[in-house]
């Protein structure tokens, strides 16, 4: 294998592995929205649940 080849095969990896990091960081990101999401959700049904009990 050429130097040039190697250069180029590792720049791929490089490109490769900063393109994974950055879906799995868009994918942990997602994650704690649909958590939030979620957590409002219950919130806001809680409220309701209360609203209608204490009348």
């Amino acid at each position: 294998m050429t130097k040039q080849n190697r250069s180029a095969i590792d720049q791929a990896r490089s490109s490769t592995k900063r393109g994974g990091e950055a879906a799995g960081e868009t994918a942990i990101n997602a994650i704690d929205t649909i958590e939030d999401i979620g957590k409002t959700a219950g919130d806001r049904i809680s409220d309701a649940i209360r609203d209608v009990t204490a009348r």
